[in-house]
Parts: C-alpha cells; sequence; structure tokens
C-alpha cells in the first residue's frame, strides 16, 4: 500500500509480461503477477510470501530510463527474488532482532522494585537486537547478490545489469534531487 502499486495489465505492458513469462519459465516458477507502483523514483521490487505467490512491481519511472535489455536483466534480478523466496527469508530473519528489541524495550524500562537483573536482560536483549541487525543486513545483501547471479544465469548480460543498477542509482539521485529542488 504504501508504495502506491497496482497489477498492470497485459494490454498496458506486453512487453515486460513477455519478459516476466520468459524470466518465469527459465526460473521453473509460476508467472509472478506484475504490478505497476506510481512512485516517483526508478525502481523494481519482489514481494509475496513465496514463489509462487510472488509479484514483481516496476516504478513508471523505470520505463523510460531503462532500454529492453536493461529492464529484462533488472526484471531478471527480481525473478531471482521470487525464485529464492527471499521476501520469505528476509522476513523471517527479521524477526528474531524485532523480538529482542521488544525484550530490551520491556526489561530496560520496568519499574519494579528489583530492577538490577531486568536492566541485565535488557541489556542483552538490546545487543542480541544489534547483532540480529547486523546479521540481517548481511542476508539482505547475500540475498542481492544471489539475485544478480540470478539474472544472469536466466540469461541476461551482466553488462546490462550493471548499466541498469549504474542508471537507477543514478536516476533516484536525480529524483530526489527534483523532488527538493520541487518542494524548495
Amino acid at each position: 500500500r504504501t508504495m502506491n502499486v497496482r497489477p498492470l495489465s497485459e494490454a498496458e505492458a506486453p512487453n515486460i509480461h513477455r519478459m516476466v513469462e520468459e524470466l518465469a519459465q527459465v526460473a521453473g516458477v509460476p508467472k509472478p503477477e506484475v504490478c505497476i507502483s506510481e512512485i516517483n523514483i526508478p525502481n523494481a521490487f519482489a514481494y509475496g510470501r513465496t514463489s509462487k505467490s510472488g509479484h514483481i512491481a516496476i516504478t513508471r519511472p523505470i520505463l523510460g530510463l531503462l532500454d529492453y535489455d536493461e529492464l529484462r536483466a533488472v526484471l531478471g534480478h527480481e525473478m531471482g527474488h521470487v525464485k529464492h523466496n527471499d521476501m520469505a527469508v528476509t522476513a523471517a530473519a527479521s524477526v528474531v532482532p524485532m523480538i529482542c528489541y521488544y525484550i530490551a524495550l520491556a526489561f530496560l524500562f520496568s519499574r519494579g522494585d528489583d530492577n538490577g537483573g531486568g536492566i541485565i536482560i535488557g541489556i542483552f536483549g538490546y545487543v542480541a537486537y544489534l547483532i540480529g541487525q547486523r546479521l540481517v543486513l548481511f542476508i539482505s545483501r547475500t540475498r542481492e547478490y544471489y539475485a544478480d547471479a540470478a539474472s544472469v544465469e536466466f540469461g541476461n548480460r551482466p553488462a546490462a545489469l550493471v548499466s541498469a543498477l549504474y542508471k537507477l542509482s543514478y536516476g533516484a539521485a536525480r529524483c530526489s534531487e527534483q523532488t527538493i529542488n520541487d518542494v524548495n
């Protein structure tokens, strides 16, 4: 909801649906639902619980920014996330640090008569939260590398993926500058 996503019909974007269908066949997964996000930053992302309920979304600015090979490489990257169930892996990994965080809050701010033990548990909970967050970041970064490799495995040229990632990074920075300039 926060990304303002809606389904993208085949009539609106037959080439994108064809690319996603081809990539899904190569990946050996059901074709994910193709969606579009009306935010002003060029990007693409995958979401869903499993590869069987996967969605691939693109934002409108990506369409004017990338050429065919670059867009296919980016869609291949997102298909890699779908194939490897990265959405579920990341969500599952994120649960443990959040539990530790709430344990830390509960014990650090409890107001009992003898709170010495609670403070120690709270500190351990907070340290476990920080370590857990680092592990989530490591898992997330590793999943990104695997998605890049999957895009190449699905038949995309590495140069197209590199070019697309550069354009997306530069495009996002330009959008940020534009947004700042528009506000001022």
